[in-house]
């Protein structure tokens, strides 16, 4: 008896102990004020060419499939909505740049790489708008409640800067310098949210926040604003939505 008890006993601990570790996970990537992160799909030069290609898949049944080819002509494929509330979540692909963590707002700046910015709201599988140009992208995080939440970024360990080599000729080898993270996946939280709540098949009201903001100045000085919901902003030459 007193075997089984220090097994149950031992068996606790250990839920407590990996309970602990996912939530530190996710606290460490939530986005401290101050903090940066740059992302790039420039090529390494002219004559390197890649594909890409995304695809989601979560347990609250929303999916996709997003693909760029060596011309950088996207596509996406397969959208399907979550079977119930969400968090809202935008995805930046394919763009080059970088955000930073303010008091009250995530702000975006691009580099232009390509000729357009497509803005696509996954909640109605349609584009919402395309831009030439994008000055910056503006966005707030507030919980179910109206007040103040987090952005949880998954790339955030991924934020260094490399060094890759690459060769244009038998002898003629260059180095550049590329940034880890290519594509950026932010999603509103509420504070103190368990990193389990993301992953549930239906999302608990507490665990739900919203982009309360979400604004851009484009081509002109021109601000355009959006509602909540669910996004992807990707660069590229031309863009095909199935």
């Amino acid at each position: 008896m007193k075997y089984l008890k220090l097994s149950i006993f031992t068996i606790s601990v250990f839920f407590c102990f990996a309970f602990c570790i996912t939530d530190k996970e996710l606290e460490n990537h939530l986005l401290k004020v101050g903090e940066t992160i740059a992302f790039s799909n420039k090529p390494i030069s002219d004559k390197h060419f890649t594909t890409t290609s995304m695809r989601k898949g979560a347990y609250d049944g929303s999916t996709f499939h997003l693909k760029s080819d060596k011309e950088s002509n996207l596509s996406l494929t397969n959208i399907n909505q979550p079977t119930g509330p969400n968090q809202d979540e935008i995805i930046i692909f394919g763009c080059t740049g970088q955000l930073k963590r303010n008091i009250d707002n995530v702000t975006f700046s691009f580099e232009k790489c390509k000729k357009k910015y497509y803005l696509i709201n996954l909640d109605s599988a349609r584009i919402v708008d395309v831009f030439d140009t994008i000055s910056y992208l503006k966005l707030k995080s507030t919980n179910f409640n109206g007040n103040s939440a987090e952005f949880y970024c998954s790339e955030k360990d991924k934020s260094d800067v490399l060094y890759k080599s690459y060769s244009l000729g038998l002898e003629d080898k260059k180095t550049k310098k590329v940034y880890n993270n290519t594509n950026i996946n932010l999603t509103a939280v509420p504070k103190d949210m368990k990193r389990d709540d993301l992953y549930k098949t239906i999302h608990e009201e507490k665990t739900l926040a919203y982009f309360s903001s979400i604004e851009f100045k484009v081509e002109n000085n021109k601000i355009v604003t959006f509602p909540k919901g669910n996004y992807i902003l990707c660069e590229g030459n031309s863009f095909d939505l199935k």
